[in-house]
């Protein structure tokens, strides 16, 4: 489900996700296959923070968890023409050691597309 509720510093509005089952439950965003050029740079940065649906109460992420628990990070399915697909996962590091629990939190990293990224059916 996705609903939304104040954003950073009570600006406009922030997405909000809720009644996930796992991990793979979140928001997403298609891109035209035509918007990836190889060697483009594409830099990603936005705020997040992460709550007990229980409690409303803020959580801290945990940066060696991979998933369940797992600091925010992104999720670009690559799919192919025969159908097969991989996932390619964009993780900010450095996000993940200053987390704070109860407040916004800043994520951002940057990465290339590859000619793999680029001729997939994305």
């Amino acid at each position: 489900l996705m609903g939304f509720e104040p954003g950073f510093r009570g600006r406009g509005q922030a997405m909000k996700a809720y009644g996930r089952q796992g991990w793979i439950n979140g928001l997403y965003q298609d891109i035209p296959l035509s918007c990836l050029t190889i060697g483009s740079k594409w830099k990603i940065s936005f705020r997040t923070k992460l709550y007990d649906e229980s409690t409303g109460k803020g959580v801290r992420c945990l940066p060696n968890k991979r998933f369940a628990k797992a600091c925010p990070f992104l999720t670009f399915k690559v799919t192919h023409v025969d159908g097969s697909y991989r996932m390619i996962y964009v993780r900010d590091d450095e996000l993940a050691m200053s987390w704070k629990p109860h407040g916004w939190n800043f994520f951002k990293d940057s990465f290339t597309v590859t000619e793999a990224l680029a001729a997939s059916n994305v």
